[in-house]
């Protein structure tokens, strides 16, 4: 099973859309130790209360990353520790990035990677039938309401979702 190598960013929006775990059932979810860190770091928050659980579960698998290897990402591409880190985990197999940051969407582009962002992953889940067409638009309705993703990608998301249930 290919692997979604997922940012703090995804991470932390599945989260708030309580679509996390459904993602880490129908998904092998792996990240690094520095992007749990960015994910869980405001522990008050429940988003980051979730996603330490999954973690602490194993529903989201944890690999620590060479840093030097990393911080070699990092510097040659502008990118944060987080984003550089998915990278190098990413780099040694055929598994697919989960991101929405700009500057790590351009690398995966400049790099040939394979990705998906949230919206998107959204999109995939009601298309394999993991959930409703009516639920993944609810949801990404909701995500233009707290998420920085352009309206412009997530309605250009919903508009592939058609009329049909």
């Amino acid at each position: 099973m290919i692997a979604l190598i997922a940012d703090a960013s995804p991470l932390i929006l599945l989260a708030k859309l309580a679509m996390l775990e459904k993602v880490c059932q129908s998904f092998r979810i792996v990240s690094s130790s520095n992007v749990i860190g960015e994910a869980t770091r405001k522990k008050d928050l429940p988003d980051a209360l979730h996603i330490s659980n999954l973690a602490i579960a194993g529903a989201i698998q944890i690999k620590t990353v060479d840093g030097t290897h990393a911080r070699r990402m990092q510097n040659t591409w502008n990118l944060g520790s987080g984003e550089a880190s998915i990278f190098v985990l990413a780099a040694s197999g055929n598994d697919m990035l989960l991101i929405d940051d700009y500057a790590a969407i351009a690398v995966a582009r400049a790099q040939n990677r394979a990705y998906l962002t949230t919206p998107v992953l959204i999109y995939e889940m009601a298309r394999r039938r993991l959930i409703t067409n009516s639920l993944a638009r609810e949801k990404l309705i909701t995500l233009k309401q707290f998420a920085w993703i352009s309206d412009e990608i997530i309605d250009t998301v919903l508009s592939w979702l058609g009329k049909k249930e």
